[in-house]
């Protein structure tokens, strides 16, 4: 993994809104997310934290 490449783990973790990260934990463990799930990210949700995931 090359310093651009970012791990969607680690940006999960982290990630200080605890709607993304609760959308975010969904997505990495390969669940459905909800419609409101998507408005969420496309309302809250910066590229660079939507690419890796």
């Amino acid at each position: 993994m090359t310093a651009r490449q970012a791990d969607p783990f680690v940006l999960v973790a982290t990630q200080p809104d605890a709607q993304l990260k609760n959308i975010g934990e969904k997505i990495l463990n390969k669940e459905r997310i909800s419609f409101d799930d998507g408005v969420t990210l496309f309302e809250k949700g910066s590229l660079s934290f939507l690419g890796p995931l």
